[in-house]
């Protein structure tokens, strides 16, 4: 768990300055959790004293923002004694670290308020309430504490807003004790705080919903639970719990699987079993679901995308700008959860929906490899990457342009399986031809006309795949210019020899792969067998290869040549 780092925290000094500490060593580490200790022992007594002395302040209506309390002087004990569980920001609004961490405290907020959860958010501006933070002894920013009927805690959580909820949860139920021991390797689940704290123990846990203990679900249950590892099973048989439970959304008989982290915004952290009784089902169900129905690409989830075992990604590229990721992706969630579970059930295959925002800049890459385009006219739309076994290319599939420019949740569900039926093709990516791709000495290539140019049998072919970025291909330019205007300036005028050159990172091809640029392969005459240039860049050791018909050449005294590795 990612924790807030103190030494990303700005301390108050008597100048009015703000300080980031960007280093501590072991000392400085232990006076700051002696510190936070002292924080809470100080607050203990003053709220203790305020007790003692009758110091109840009437009740006053509290100001909210985002869902969050703006705690001040005159109304800080009001809240401690209105809210039972109430965990308190104490924030500059000039502080770095504060200001980066005041949009995950916002969007917790905003989760514990849709969900209903047993807890109120609140902050109280430093800079303001001066004489409260002087009473309190506060002088990190930003410190947390969460008071529990009163009684503080110091917050050890994350930074990120579903780490604070979850933070929360753990030590709201850690403080009651709710969980009850296991029966073998079922725990048996008998009130809704011991439900809610055996999720909360574990990061993934499938809880059965059942009041016939020798039902055939419950038999499947049982044995699963000694087969399936990293899951935490649990049980809950008392029916008037099961209709009690979150409003009797749950009924008699279903299994839920439920994730304590999320991964994204489009992340179910509670997905219903609707298999049969068999265990391998079970597997299949769980398999399918270790993965949101849709992930969102980003830092989080780009080791999930590209690092698993799923072999299908529908990747839907949206623009957030244009408030695509709500008009869009969320209608696709049940479109995502059914091919999913249809396509690992009944075709054995894994599919994984990915959100692409077009908007990001590190996406640009992932852009330009499957030829997606910023702008309107361009985005939304959506394209189908199959990875390749034991070697083999990746396959890459888009669907007709019409439905990329008018891209809804029906028309991808209709692309995708269509996809999945076997009823789309790959595709490769290409430029348009220039018209004038003939024009200079060195002639240019596209995917387009490459298998025209480069394979055509009565001529040697140099082709040179370079890449817009490559330093090395710069600088092979001029040298690859030269060779061209040699070979055209010939008294036949060259016929028999085209020196050509493409765009690697434009241009697919199916029967080429280039893994370092520049690379210069010779198409033979005759045959059309390729040879593949290692010699010096210079322009008579090109030229000698072409004629030689790519025969070796002895290198007298050469110097090592760069390639840049894609």
């Amino acid at each position: 768990m990612v924790r807030l780092r103190r030494d990303e925290c700005c301390p108050r000094v008597n100048t009015g300055l703000f300080l980031i500490i960007t280093s501590q060593t072991s000392v400085e580490k232990f006076f700051v959790n002696f510190y936070k200790i002292r924080v809470v022992l100080d607050i203990m007594f003053h709220r203790a004293a305020a007790i003692l002395l009758g110091a109840m302040a009437l009740a006053v209506d509290i100001e909210e923002e985002a869902g969050i309390l703006v705690l001040n002087d005159a109304n800080f004990d009001e809240a401690l004694k209105t809210h039972e569980n109430i965990l308190v920001e104490f924030y500059l609004p000039t502080c770095g670290a504060c200001i980066s961490f005041a949009p995950e405290y916002v969007k917790a907020a905003s989760i514990i308020n849709e969900r209903g959860l047993p807890f109120k958010l609140a902050k109280v501006d430093a800079s303001v309430e001066e004489k409260l933070i002087k009473e309190l002894k506060v002088k990190l920013f930003p410190t947390l504490i969460f008071y529990k009927n009163r009684d503080p805690t110091a917050y050890e959580g994350g930074e990120e807003y579903d780490e604070i909820v979850d933070w929360l949860m753990e030590t709201l139920y850690t403080i009651e004790g709710t969980l009850e021991e296991p029966s073998g390797p079922i725990h048996i689940l008998k009130t809704a705080d011991s439900v809610d704290a055996f999720k909360l123990n574990h990061e993934k846990s499938l809880i059965s919903y059942c009041t016939d203990p020798k039902s055939p679900l419950m038999e499947m249950f049982k044995t699963a639970s000694t087969s399936i590892e990293d899951y935490g099973f649990g049980w809950v048989q008392d029916a008037s719990l099961i209709s009690n439970i979150s409003g009797g959304y749950i009924e008699d008989g279903n299994i839920h699987l439920y994730k304590k982290s999320q991964l994204g915004l489009f992340d179910l952290r509670e997905v219903i079993y609707h298999g049969g009784n068999d265990v391998k089902e079970l597997q299949k169900f769980l398999k399918a679901n270790t993965f949101p129905a849709i992930l969102e690409l980003g830092p989080k989830t780009a080791q999930y995308v590209f690092n698993s075992e799923v072999e299908i990604h529908v990747l839907i590229f949206v623009s957030s700008s244009n408030g695509e990721l709500e008009t869009l992706v969320e209608p696709l969630m049940d479109v995502a959860q059914e091919i999913r579970e249809r396509a690992g059930n009944v075709l054995d295959k894994s599919v994984m929906f990915v959100v692409v925002d077009v908007d990001e800049e590190d996406h640009s890459k992932l852009l330009k490899i499957l030829g997606v385009k910023k702008g309107w006219g361009n985005v939304p739309t959506v394209r189908i990457i199959k990875l390749g076994k034991n070697g083999e290319p990746m396959k890459k599939y888009k669907p007709a342009q019409s439905v990329g420019n008018y891209l809804n949740h029906q028309r991808v569900k209709k692309f995708v399986e269509d996809f999945l039926k076997g009823n789309v093709e790959s595709y490769l990516l290409s430029e348009k031809l220039p018209k004038d791709w003939n024009a200079n000495p060195v002639k240019v290539l596209t995917g387009e006309n490459f298998d025209d140019v480069a394979l055509d049998a009565e001529k040697n072919v140099l082709v040179q795949f370079y890449s817009p970025w490559c330093g090395y291909c710069h600088r092979l330019e001029p040298i690859y210019t030269e060779v061209a205007k040699i070979f055209e300036g010939r008294f036949d005028g060259g016929r028999d020899y085209v020196i050509a050159k493409i765009d690697a990172t434009a241009n697919e091809l199916d029967h080429t792969t280039i893994n370092h640029y520049p690379t210069i392969k010779l198409y033979k005459k005759g045959t059309n067998k390729v040879v593949d240039f290692t010699g010096q860049r210079s322009v008579q050791a090109l030229v000698k290869f072409v004629e030689s018909g790519g025969k070796s050449i002895e290198q007298e005294k050469q110097t090592p040549h760069g390639k840049d590795e894609l």
